[in-house]
């Protein structure tokens, strides 16, 4: 048994320091939403595996030997040899400004069936962790995630549900017909207020329209206004707590991996919401989706007095 399985698509990532010309350096990794929360969660101590697709390439194969490194389960991780990985590039045209260029069309992780939802149940999970950047993909992609969302409410497996909508992969109306329905069925809701919207017709994400929406917890992304939680009980907030902005890709990814480990762990409402924005003060201070995302053992870092730490 796993605590949590994510299902996605993990992308091979270059990083360009600056602007993206002939001659550039870059550096290569991974990223990926779902990746990026399993390697949080395993990082904080969690039994966590990833499902889904990549190409047989070998840069796919330095990038599965990189989430095995990060003790992360990969037997759910397909290797389709007739399809490629798929590829996100960063570079910085303008200072403090960060452009990503995405080609996935025809990847591997596209292309996942619902029969890639049997390899989920065979790790016999606690939680399992989707997006909406899989159902984005293609008609394959998001008929899996259903499904895998479906026969998790079918076992009682928890549903943890990021909306994560992606504008550059589809249209509001679009990704709002999809999205809708997921958010309601979810356990665990994770938006911004642009992106619940899309689960409300448009409307407002008050408090009391996002209690009616059927989440036994919907979790507000914020940024650097922090975070809230609406649940039954009632609504809680807590504040940002980053210092520093070096890299603000993947810091609504960390702070998934922190308020789902601290779920995990059965902490309150506050320390949820804590958790996951100490892990995202970890991922704003550094470099990289995932490459920064703390231990256990650092989580009280965050909020130390003082420059040097002894």
């Amino acid at each position: 048994m796993v605590d949590v399985v994510t299902l996605g698509e993990t992308l091979l990532a270059f990083r360009v320091a600056g602007p993206l010309a002939v001659g550039a350096e870059a550096r290569f990794s991974f990223a990926g939403a779902e990746s990026n929360v399993a390697v949080g969660l395993a990082r904080l101590g969690h039994a966590v595996a990833c499902a889904g697709a990549v190409g047989g390439d070998a840069m796919a194969t330095t990038m599965v030997r990189a989430l095995r490194g990060e003790g992360i389960d990969c037997s759910a991780l397909r290797v389709d040899a007739t399809r490629p990985s798929a590829l996100i590039v960063f570079d910085s045209p303008l200072a403090e400004r960060r452009r990503v260029t995405y080609l996935r069309d025809g990847s591997a992780g596209s292309a996942l069936t619902p029969a890639d939802a049997d390899a989920v149940w065979a790790l016999n999970p606690g939680v399992v962790h989707v997006t909406g950047v899989t159902c984005a993909l293609g008609d394959g992609a998001r008929e899996t995630v259903e499904v895998v969302v479906a026969e998790a409410r079918r076992r009682g497996v928890t549903v943890s549900f990021d909306l994560n909508y992606r504008a550059s992969l589809w249209g509001r109306d679009e990704a709002a017909a999809v999205l809708g329905p997921l958010a309601r069925q979810a356990d665990i809701l994770f938006g911004a207020d642009d992106e619940l919207r899309l689960a409300l017709d448009d409307a407002a994400p008050t408090d009391d329209a996002l209690r009616a929406l059927g989440p036994a917890q919907v979790v507000l992304k914020r940024g650097a206004d922090g975070a809230g939680l609406v649940t039954a009980e009632g609504r809680f907030d807590a504040p940002s707590v980053a210092t520093a902005v070096v890299d603000p890709v993947g810091a609504g990814d960390a702070f998934a991996a922190g308020f789902l480990s601290a779920h995990l762990d059965g902490l309150g409402p506050v320390e949820r919401l804590g958790r996951g924005n100490a892990v995202a003060a970890f991922a704003l201070g550094n470099h990289g989706d995932w490459e920064g995302l703390p231990t256990r053992a650092e989580l009280p870092l965050v909020g130390a007095g003082g420059d040097v730490v002894r």
